[in-house]
């Protein structure tokens, strides 16, 4: 399965991601990071925070976005009731 909330990504579903809980490599992910997961293809795509736990902001005045990384393991997506 994959989720997402980006508007372009095939796996976009807000509403599903808001009760998703994400486990990589058998440990809780802050889902409040991840934007996208998809669990064949091992990944959690995650925006990067500094050492405070501040998002970090890259990119020029007028073009900036956020910093993201792609973690990769065992993922695995269960849900709330």
């Amino acid at each position: 399965m994959r989720l997402s909330v980006r508007k372009n990504d095939p796996g976009y579903n807000p509403r599903l991601a808001r009760k998703a809980h994400v486990f990589l490599n058998g440990e809780s992910m802050d889902t409040s990071k991840v934007f996208c997961v998809d669990e064949e293809l091992g990944e959690v795509h995650v925006h990067e925070t500094d050492e405070n736990g501040k998002l970090i902001i890259i990119g020029e005045p007028m073009h900036q976005e956020l910093k993201t990384k792609i973690l990769k393991g065992k993922v695995k997506i269960t849900f709330n009731n």
